[in-house]
């Protein structure tokens, strides 16, 4: 048996997943060093930009099409981007707006102004790319095809939770039910790629995330 190519003679997928991440690092590096050099910190947007732009590279060697990864650009997949959205938005303001009922999540008025909306709401986005990109992209579906839906999920799984150890209030008594916040987090959002309709099972979790980031933010 050929550990590097398979039955059709192609990269086998676990080996697609080193390739990543050797684009991901010849893409970041250089950019590590200009922006030492030039005293100026690596954003969001270009990080998310970095994941697109490899998982787009890494395609092309496999001479397969992007819409393997986030389907086929037409008018359903339009449709279900908006019934994406307006979904995800039922599934947060529901349980925040359950948990302001119960008083356990109280609101303030803001002074930010629209730039500052704007500005976050950029930021969300390319969170969202990158982190979708990255972790239930190219690597998931590289993983899936060669060990299986669950091996695949507790792996990056893990890695989610591993990349997100520096997050703010990850110490002390916290810190152990972060990890279990994020880790079915990440399965919670691989399920919901390879079966969206598993996104309406998914509020007691959102609700119970609300409340329980709503409490750290209480005890910080």
């Amino acid at each position: 048996m050929n550990i590097f190519l398979n039955n059709q003679q192609e990269l086998r997928s676990g080996w697609w997943v080193a390739v990543f991440f050797l684009v991901l690092a010849a893409f970041t590096f250089p950019l590590i060093l200009v922006s030492q050099h030039y005293n100026w910190e690596i954003s969001i947007h270009q990080q998310a930009f970095i994941v697109v732009v490899t998982t787009l590279v890494c395609q092309a060697m496999r001479k397969k099409p992007i819409a393997e990864l986030v389907g086929k650009l037409n008018l359903d997949l339009v449709k279900n981007s908006l019934l994406g959205l307006v979904a995800g938005a039922i599934l947060m303001l529901l349980p925040a707006l359950v948990l302001t009922a119960l008083g356990i999540v109280h609101w303030q008025q803001g002074t930010a102004g629209l730039d500052t909306l704007l500005s976050l709401t950029m930021v969300s986005f390319s969170v969202a790319v990158a982190e979708e990109f990255l972790f239930r992209g190219f690597i998931f579906q590289r993983l899936r095809q060669s060990i299986g839906v669950w091996a695949a999920q507790l792996l990056i799984a893990g890695y989610f939770l591993l990349t997100h150890m520096g997050n703010p209030g990850m110490a002390g008594s916290i810190q152990l039910l972060a990890s279990v916040n994020i880790f079915i987090a990440s399965i919670m959002f691989g399920l919901s790629y390879i079966k969206p309709i598993v996104s309406l099972c998914q509020l007691p979790f959102i609700l119970w995330q609300i409340g329980y980031r709503a409490r750290c933010w209480d005890l910080g």
